[in-house]
Order: C-alpha cells, then sequence, then structure tokens
C-alpha cells in the first residue's frame, strides 16, 4: 500500500490524501495521469528550491552500472507504486554528504517537516527501498484532519489513536515517543472530539467525553468484517512504548477481545424469563451457539 496525494481541480480545496492499493481500479486510474519520470538537477545549490510535492526523493550519484539505482528508476516509472506519489530527482554524488547521504544513495524530503533529508542506508533491493518509504512517508504523529478519514477507515491502515480533550496529559509525551520507537508498525494519530474535525472522529469511534482520555487500535478490515478496534484498559498516565508494543502484540495475537459499543452488563434477575443482551455479551449469548436458535426483541431505549 502507498498513500498518494491527488492533485486536480476536481477535488476541491485542490488536494486530499488517499491511499493506493495493488488494484486493477487503481492502476488504470493512474495510466490516466502522466507518470513523474525523473528531473535532473545539476548543481546542489538548485536542490531545495526544486522540491515541488510534499514527498520528494533524491537520487545522488552515478547511474551507470548501479544497483540502487536500477531499483530507483523502476520505481520512478512504476505506476503500481508510488507514480504520482513522490517527485523523482536524480543529483551529482557530491551533493550527498550535505543531505547526511552517501553516494550512491537515496534520500527522502517531507514538506511536512520542511524538508529536511531522511537519508536511506539499506540494501539495494526493492523490497528494502519501499520498506523505507512505508516507514517514513508520513509523520511519525499525525494530527488527526479529514485528509486521514479516508485512508484510516474506507482502507483501515493500523491505527493507534489517544483521544483526549487536553494537550497536557502525563501520557501526551510518551505516546509521540512511542509514535516514533514504533514507527513503521502502525499509524499513530492523536485528537481531541469536540474542536475541529474532532467530531467527525468522535462519530466513527463513537466514543463521548466521559470516555476519555483513551487509546484505541484499529486494525485493518478483513474479508469477513470491517475495521476492528480494540481499547487499551491500562493506566494511560504510565503508558509506555513497550506497553503500546505489547498492546499491539497481544492484539495480533488475539488475546485481546474486540471492542464494541455497549450498555453496562445487566445485573442477573432470576425472575426474568428473558435474557438481556447488551454489545459485550452479543458474541457469546446470541452468536457462538450454533445448537440453539435465538429470537431477539430490538428496542429503543
Amino acid at each position: 500500500m502507498r498513500w498518494f496525494r491527488e492533485k486536480n481541480g476536481k477535488v476541491k480545496g485542490g488536494e486530499r490524501l488517499q491511499l493506493l492499493v495493488k488494484s486493477e481500479e487503481w492502476v488504470n486510474y493512474f495510466a490516466k495521469v502522466a507518470g513523474n519520470g525523473m528531473t535532473n538537477i545539476s548543481k546542489c545549490s538548485r536542490i531545495r528550491s526544486k522540491l515541488d510535492r510534499d514527498l520528494n526523493l533524491m537520487y545522488f550519484g552515478e547511474t551507470k552500472g548501479s544497483a540502487l539505482y536500477k531499483v530507483y528508476k523502476k520505481q520512478a516509472k512504476n505506476r503500481d507504486h508510488m507514480v504520482n506519489t513522490f517527485s523523482f530527482f536524480t543529483a551529482p554524488a557530491e551533493c550527498a554528504e550535505a543531505y547526511g547521504a552517501s553516494a550512491p544513495g537515496i534520500a527522502m524530503f517531507r514538506r511536512f517537516d520542511k524538508f529536511q533529508p531522511v537519508p536511506y542506508t539499506g540494501e539495494p533491493t526493492t523490497e528494502a527501498v519501499l520498506d523505507f518509504v512505508d516507514k517514513n512517508f508520513h509523520p511519525d504523529l499525525i494530527d488527526f484532519t479529514l485528509a486521514y478519514a479516508e485512508p484510516i477507515f474506507r482502507f483501515a491502515f493500523r491505527t493507534v489513536f489517544l483521544l483526549s480533550e487536553t494537550k497536557k496529559g502525563a501520557y501526551q509525551e510518551p505516546f509521540a515517543q512511542a509514535a516514533t520507537d514504533l514507527r513503521g508498525k502502525a499509524l499513530f494519530v492523536k485528537s481531541g472530539i469536540s474542536r475541529g474535525d474532532g467530531p467527525k472522529l468522535k462519530n466513527a469511534i463513537r466514543v463521548e467525553k466521559e470516555d476519555l482520555p483513551a487509546l484505541f487500535v484499529q486494525e485493518p478490515s478483513t474479508a469477513t468484517s470491517g475495521p476492528l478496534k480494540y481499547k487499551y484498559e491500562g493506566d494511560l498516565n504510565e503508558i509506555t512504548t513497550e506497553k503500546i508494543g505489547a498492546f499491539l502484540e497481544d492484539i495480533k495475537a488475539g488475546d485481546i477481545p474486540r471492542w464494541v459499543l455497549s450498555e453496562p452488563l445487566p445485573k442477573k434477575d432470576k425472575k426474568m424469563k428473558a435474557i438481556e443482551v447488551v454489545g459485550k455479551t452479543w458474541n457469546k449469548l446470541v452468536m457462538k451457539d450454533d445448537s440453539k436458535y435465538a429470537l431477539i426483541w430490538l428496542y429503543r431505549s
């Protein structure tokens, strides 16, 4: 998967983030859009002035006989990967050192951090280069806006949400550190739910102010279900990178029950002939026992 920033006059506001997936539909879409190719920059002093997109990749050094350049060139022209995501450039080897890169080498320049270079240090393979892109094309910590709504909720990229109405909580700094330490494991998003685009996020996750602060993980959709959400039940004031990492691993292992919107568990009443079912008990009481039929009376309270 790759994200790209679509820029054409048909989109109100001029730009919006979307998610590129490997499918015939998207490939056909890109086929209608002019490809990037590569722009050669002959003078080091001109590099920053040529960075024209939110995301830019720069190759430094000789191109002939370079295994890394072959990988780089392939991605610049590959509509199934990064076309319309990045601008691709080449520059002389002597420019590399100033940007923390080697020659031959690659560096990424991102508008969201004022085009500070992120040098590539991996092997000259397609898999390694794409892994570098996946881990670095977005901020470590995202302040939620609607620009990220489609990638998160339509395509359900694995996301860790910190929802809080205050920026002064003791959990804010550890969460930001975890976003850096766990780069590439998930998207890390922070937001309130009452200002800006927060109310839309509130409706999507279905939380209320009294539930905050809260940490949720949203896992990608499967063939049989939509995005699955999991709530961290530990003390957020004691959150650490290790605890968030362990929470993600426990979810992956199936050790954490999915979070569902639910009324409180009802008190047992022996006089009641019918069993009251709430969100938290739906699967256990209704779905798991195939030997029995369940007659459900649904009502609005």
